[in-house]
């Protein structure tokens, strides 16, 4: 069977002892790593219903690094605190089968609740930040072609809840440095538009073949 070690390192062999915390390997043989080159944390409008769970699933399985759930001003939404951290649990769990089914080497963060201040005030400079904006932008692959042959290696991406990000929201990420991009002409739901980045990201810049 296949194990991940507290290095997240990937190991096959054939289990010959397990205790309460330790679980003895016979034989074990070093798989390559199945983690993308590329770390991208995915900054998630909090959207309405489950649909949080499935674009944690989704987008585990395609490589995130990490995901954190956002209140914009079209987030529908408010939770409070206890519901939160019960939620966070939740999500947490959810990446974690994601891993198990897919076969990765580490588990993704998922985070508590941000808001955007949360995210201006704290950002890695160093992270190239992409917002989704149905209003204008760059075709998407274009841009994630110029920031390949800049040698990237984080991406932020800003995807918003049903509605979208309003213009000050735009605004205020693009003058911290972040890119609007656009998917196309058609309109997605908050969803599709997460998975569908993500996965262009990762066949532009990851291991998506």
């Amino acid at each position: 069977m296949e194990v991940i070690d507290s290095e997240n390192r990937l190991f096959k062999g054939r289990i010959k002892d397990i205790s309460s915390n330790t679980t003895l390997i016979a034989e074990p043989q070093v798989l390559p790593s199945r983690e993308p080159d590329i770390l991208v944390t995915l900054y998630q409008g909090y959207p309405k219903g489950d649909k949080l769970e499935l674009i944690i699933q989704k987008c585990v399985e395609l490589g995130v690094n990490k995901i954190v759930p956002f209140l914009l001003t079209n987030s529908v939404v408010r939770i409070d605190s206890k519901k939160a951290k019960n939620k966070k649990e939740r999500w947490q769990k959810i990446a974690l089968a994601a891993v198990k089914q897919c076969g990765r080497n580490r588990v993704p963060t998922i985070e508590a609740l941000k808001t955007l201040e949360d995210y201006l005030k704290n950002k890695n400079k160093e992270n190239s930040t992409l917002v989704l904006y149905e209003k204008e932008g760059p075709k998407f692959s274009t841009l994630l072609e110029n920031l390949k042959n800049q040698g990237i290696k984080a991406v932020d991406l800003i995807v918003g809840p049903e509605g979208g990000l309003t213009e000050e929201e735009v605004n205020a990420i693009q003058n911290n440095g972040g890119y609007s991009v656009s998917l196309g002409q058609r309109i997605l739901r908050t969803e599709t538009a997460s998975i569908a980045a993500v996965s262009i990201v990762m066949y532009e810049l990851g291991d998506l073949e």
